[in-house]
């Protein structure tokens, strides 16, 4: 069967493809390998209001809402910082994949479940994507297989540096507020990466971790087990909570990775690597990867060639390009520091003059905005007070290191 486009892959950004080159005309193939999609999780599900407009996302898929975030350094430090309306939605991440699916369903496209593609074959004439019991020609390709990209590999897309997470849904936890998430630091329990409290409702979190392999010791789920047992804050809040549910994923990092290769292929995504170093958050950006692969798959349609796959990693780029370039240069910062300088770290940061500038500035979805009057701030502080003086020169010189 030849279709105009075929994409590897329901999540995000494989539905927004779809349904962007759906909506423009395209005869499109939307290929998911397990029964529906969003099904299993693997995400925390915070995504960016700014999401929620840009794509007029719906809101029933919408849990509860966040305004702001109680920081845990090693030591036991806590910074909070907020803002007065929410900037983040927990999302249903089932719910809001299949109602993904479907409207690229509304538009026009084709979906086969439970279809996993084994192997691409590209060919002058277009390109054949074959599964057990099915095959299909198409003029371009979309992968956006998500964190394991096997096929990206295949295809000689390039390798990324890959997290290992795990989440347990959980009842009976003490939360710090309904409206807060919580973030915990410290190599002992989260080795190159964070754990995490996100509020749902009632008492219900999602209690998770990720683990940079490289540095790690032993499995996430391990790394889990001794965090809700030893860790001096988490035990304590998930004391007495029930685990619902336990499920896990990669996070492909310090991306991007390439984009396209000719004749006609494209990927989008965590095939991609379009997450954030600093947090694996790539819903947002997953989503205008997507958009933009579909245009550009209308674009090869009407013969401009190698300049749509160009064009559309250029596309790509302009969007989001600087936030994946900083949070990669964020990431190796906080990776260099030792759990001693991270709570020097704190100590700099917990001054009010500057959390204000963090709370004014920061936003989850651009976190690069922060940076600036960030240092600014931390240099007024320096300048006024001896004590912060001496922990920037601890601490500033790897912060210019590693974002210079």
């Amino acid at each position: 069967m030849k279709y105009d486009l075929a994409v590897v892959g329901a999540g995000p950004a494989g539905s927004m493809a779809a349904y962007r080159a759906a909506s423009l005309g395209l005869k499109v193939l939307l290929l998911e390998e397990h029964e529906r999609a969003g099904s299993p999780p693997h995400c925390a599900g915070k995504l960016s209001v700014k999401a929620f407009s840009e794509f007029k996302l719906p809101s029933r898929c919408i849990l509860t809402s966040v305004r702001g975030a109680v920081f845990h350094s090693p030591g036991g430090l806590q910074i909070q910082v907020s803002k007065p309306q929410a900037e983040s939605h927990i999302v249903d991440r089932e719910l809001l994949d299949a109602r993904l699916a479907e409207e690229a369903l509304n538009a026009g496209a084709e979906a086969w479940f439970k279809c996993k593609a084994k192997g691409v074959s590209l060919r002058a004439e277009g390109l054949r994507v074959r599964g057990e019991g099915f095959q299909a020609e198409a003029s371009t390709l979309v992968l956006a297989e998500g964190g394991v990209r096997r096929l990206s590999l295949d295809l000689g897309l390039g390798s990324l540096k890959t997290l290992r997470g795990i989440q347990a849904e959980m009842d009976g936890v003490n939360v710090y507020r309904e409206d807060f998430v919580e973030v915990f630091l410290g190599s002992r329990f989260f080795p190159g990466f964070f754990g995490w409290i996100i509020p749902l409702r009632d008492g219900r979190a999602r209690v998770g971790l990720c683990v940079d392999e490289g540095m790690a010791k032993a499995s996430p789920k391990a790394y889990l087990e001794k965090a809700l047992a030893k860790h001096p804050t988490l035990k304590r809040k998930a004391k007495g909570a029930t685990i619902l549910k336990v499920y896990g994923g990669l996070i492909p990092v310090q991306g991007p990775a390439r984009m396209w290769k000719l004749p006609s292929l494209m990927a989008a995504g965590d095939a991609a690597g379009h997450a954030k170093s600093t947090t694996g958050g790539g819903i947002f950006f997953s989503l205008k990867a997507g958009w933009l692969a579909g245009e550009a798959s209308y674009r090869l349609l009407e013969g401009w060639g190698w300049k749509a796959l160009k064009g559309y990693e250029e596309a790509c780029l302009q969007a989001f390009g600087w936030e994946l370039a900083f949070t990669r240069r964020v990431r190796r910062l906080l990776n260099t520091l030792s759990d001693s300088e991270l709570d020097q770290f704190f100590q700099l940061l917990s001054n009010r003059e500057i959390l204000s500038e963090i709370e004014r500035y920061g936003d989850t979805a651009y976190q690069s905005k922060v940076w600036k009057p960030l240092v600014k701030a931390c240099i007024k502080q320096a300048a006024r007070r001896p004590e912060a003086l001496k922990l920037a020169v601890k601490v500033f010189p790897k912060i210019l290191q590693a974002l210079t």
